[in-house]
């Protein structure tokens, strides 16, 4: 829930969880801030890498980047993706 108090560090856990729900539980997911919603205008950069790329840099830390990629290696192999990170 988004509130006067929620915080670019509030809204990188939402993000950290949607990407962990999504990519490794195969959940669809919908994300809906609209511009009044929008409390720190570094949000935007969030925003905006989202849906450039697809990719935030540094939303994992590299630990956690790793447990998620053991989590969905299997699949991705089964699909034909080569086993790295990219």
């Amino acid at each position: 829930m988004v509130t006067t108090s929620y915080k670019l560090a509030d809204l990188k856990v939402d993000i950290q969880g949607m990407f962990t729900k999504a990519g490794v539980a195969g959940a669809q997911l919908l994300f809906i801030l609209t511009d009044g919603q929008i409390s720190d205008n570094k949000f935007l950069m969030y925003i905006n890498d989202l849906l450039a790329s697809g990719y935030i840099p540094e939303l994992f830390a590299k630990d956690e980047l790793d447990g998620i990629l053991q989590k969905i290696r299997g699949e991705a192999k089964a699909n034909g993706y080569l086993d790295t990170p990219d």
